[in-house]
């Protein structure tokens, strides 16, 4: 009796073991294929000349939306503060706009990854095919009012 007990509460906790995982799946977001990559460094400009920062890496996705990862490079990395990552346009009238918020990036990592990007305004996801073979469109890593790094997409 007591062997077929044993043998019931194994069951039972192998069965709810299973059950627990099979539910973390659902939580899993599925990966999507990389279609196209453009990558492009990241500069400073603050003593003058150009200073590599970083770099930006944007990805086409399968679902035609852009992936967006943002790295700056050690020296520019602030562990106490985090910086702020938008894509940036200039109008035909020479004023600059935010195109979308990338988000934050950590001082101590200087790593950020944004997928889906939303568009400012509309919060629909935003196309790689609105940023690749365009010009004119920038990532910059914000330090309050101060760029820490910028780059254009190309």
């Amino acid at each position: 009796m007591t062997r077929s007990f044993r043998f019931l509460r194994l069951f039972l906790l192998l069965a709810m073991v299973g059950a627990a995982a099979a539910g973390c799946n659902k939580d899993r977001v599925p990966v999507e294929a990389v279609i196209d990559v453009k990558e492009f460094q990241l500069f400073n400009y603050s003593g003058g000349s150009a200073v590599n920062a970083g770099f930006c890496k944007i990805e086409h996705l399968e679902s035609g939306n852009a992936r967006v990862t943002v790295q700056l490079n050690e020296a520019f990395r602030q562990p106490q503060i985090s910086f702020s990552a938008l894509i940036t346009t200039t109008l035909p009238d020479d004023n600059e706009v935010v195109f979308a918020q990338l988000g934050s990036v950590p001082g101590a990592s200087g790593n950020l990854v944004v997928n889906p990007v939303l568009k400012l305004g509309s919060g629909l996801p935003l196309k790689y095919s609105e940023l690749a073979g365009t010009t004119g469109y920038f990532v910059k890593v914000m330090s309050g009012a101060n760029v820490q790094a910028t780059g254009e997409i190309r």
